[in-house]
C-alpha cells in the first residue's frame, strides 16, 4: 500500500472490498442462491423419508375414487380427469417440482430484482469523504440479487416443508397431468385437528386434483398467468426499500446483514404499487372463482361419500387464512394474497352457484375469461348471471 494510502480504520473494510469484488463478478447468480436456500428448510430427515407403500397403495385406492367422483360434477364436464397422474412426494421432493413447475415466473421475479438493482442512482458518497460507507453504499446493489434469491429461496423451502398439496398456493404450472399431495404434511394436518385422516386424504385429493384441471383449462390458465407476470414485473418499488436498508447496515454489527436475510418481508414490502393494485383486482377474481370451483366439487364429492364435511373445511379454511407465514408472505409476493374476503367470497360464490344450479355458466367462465365476474359482480352475484345468461 503507497504512503498516501492510510491503512484501514476498520478491519471490516478489507471484507468488504473482497465482498464487493465477489459480488459484482459474473460468478454470482441469483438463481443458484434460491436453489441452495430453498433446501435448507428440508434438510432433515423426516422431510426426506419416503412415502411407505401401504400409505401408497391407499392414496392410490383414494385417487381412483376422486376421480370417479369428479369426474361426474357438471362444472367439469368435458374436462379429462382421467388423464391426470397421482404424484405422492416428501417435502424435500416438493421442492424440486415446485422449483421447477415455478421456474418461469422465478426467473421473472430474479430478472426484475436484478433490473431495479442495477437502475438504483449512482451514491453520492465520496470515497475520499468516507471510503467505508461508499463501499456499503455500492454493496446494497450489489447484494440485492444474492439477498433476493436467498430469499426466495428460502420461502419456498418453507412453504414446502408445511404444503399439504402443489397448488395450496395456486400458481400455474406447465405439467397439467400431475396431481401432487405431499403424505407427510397431511398426516400432520388431520393430526393437529383432530381429523378423520382418510377423510382428509379424500378432501385434499379431490381439491388438489380439481385446482389441476381448472388451472388446465387454457383460458383460465393464460388469463392467470399474464395476472402474475405482471404482477411480478413491478416489483422493483419493493427492492428499492429493501437496498436501502441494505446500505445502512452498521457494518460494526455482526448480526445487521443476518437480519435482513432472515426477515423476507425485505423482499416485498409493506404494501403494493399502485400498478400492482390495480391489477390485483383482477388476481382477485381469478383466486375467488378458482376457491370457488374448489369448494363446490369437494362439497359434492364429500356429501356422497362420507356426508359431514363441515369440520374439514372449516379447518382447511382456517389454514388459508392464519396458515403457516412462508405460505402467506409468498402469497403475496407473487400477487397470490388469499385474504379473509377471498375466503368468503369463494364460498358464498359457490353457495350461490349451488343453489341457482348455474353451474353450466361458471363452467362457461372457466373457459372463457369474458364471462368472469367483474370486480364489482363479485359482492353482486345476480348481476354476473344475467350478464353471462345474455
Amino acid at each position: 500500500m503507497s504512503e498516501d494510502s492510510p491503512e484501514p480504520n476498520n478491519p471490516f473494510d478489507f471484507l468488504l472490498s473482497d465482498l464487493m469484488k465477489t459480488l459484482t463478478s459474473n460468478s454470482v447468480n441469483a438463481q443458484d442462491f434460491i436453489g441452495q436456500f430453498s433446501l435448507l428448510p428440508v434438510s432433515e430427515p423426516e422431510y426426506e423419508a419416503n412415502v411407505e407403500p401401504l400409505e401408497r397403495l391407499k392414496y392410490e385406492q383414494l385417487f381412483e375414487l376422486a376421480q370417479l367422483h369428479v369426474s361426474n360434477i357438471d362444472l367439469l364436464s368435458g374436462v379429462a380427469v382421467s388423464k391426470t397422474k397421482l404424484e405422492l412426494v416428501n417435502p424435500r421432493q416438493l421442492v424440486d417440482a415446485l422449483s421447477k413447475a415455478w421456474s418461469p415466473y422465478i426467473t421473472t421475479l430474479s430478472e426484475t430484482l436484478a433490473v431495479s438493482a442495477n437502475t438504483l442512482p449512482t451514491s453520492q458518497v465520496s470515497d475520499a469523504d468516507n471510503p467505508l460507507a461508499a463501499i456499503m453504499s455500492q454493496l446494497g446493489s450489489a447484494m440485492a440479487p444474492m439477498i433476493s434469491g436467498a430469499q426466495i429461496g428460502s420461502l419456498l423451502g418453507h412453504y414446502c416443508k408445511e404444503a399439504l398439496r402443489a397448488y395450496e398456493l395456486p400458481i400455474p404450472m406447465q405439467d397439467l397431468n400431475k396431481t401432487i399431495v405431499a403424505p407427510y404434511s397431511v398426516a400432520k394436518f388431520a393430526k393437529e385437528w383432530n381429523l378423520d385422516h382418510d377423510q382428509v386424504v379424500l378432501w385434499l385429493l379431490v381439491q388438489e386434483l380439481t385446482a389441476t384441471l381448472v388451472l388446465g383449462i387454457e383460458d383460465f390458465r393464460d388469463t392467470f398467468d399474464v395476472q402474475i407476470r405482471l404482477h411480478l414485473a413491478d416489483m422493483r418499488a419493493d427492492v428499492h426499500a429493501m437496498i436501502e436498508k441494505i446500505q445502512g447496515i452498521n457494518p460494526t454489527d455482526p448480526e445487521a446483514l443476518q437480519a435482513i436475510f432472515a426477515d423476507p418481508t425485505e423482499l416485498i414490502g409493506n404494501e403494493m404499487t399502485e400498478a400492482q393494485r390495480i391489477n390485483y383486482s383482477n388476481i382477485e377474481v381469478t383466486l375467488v372463482v378458482l376457491e370457488a370451483a374448489l369448494n363446490i366439487v369437494s362439497r359434492k364429492v364429500a356429501l356422497s361419500l362420507f356426508g359431514e364435511y363441515y369440520l374439514i373445511e372449516e379447518a382447511t379454511r382456517r389454514r388459508r387464512l392464519d396458515g403457516p407465514q412462508a405460505e402467506l408472505i409468498m402469497g403475496r409476493m407473487f400477487g397470490i394474497d388469499i385474504s379473509a374476503r377471498v375466503v368468503e367470497l369463494a364460498s358464498e360464490f359457490a353457495t350461490f352457484v349451488t343453489e341457482k344450479d348455474c353451474e353450466a355458466e361458471l363452467t362457461l367462465a372457466l373457459s372463457n375469461h369474458e364471462h368472469l365476474p367483474t370486480s364489482d359482480e363479485l359482492t353482486d352475484f345476480d348481476a354476473w348471471l344475467t350478464r353471462v345468461k345474455l
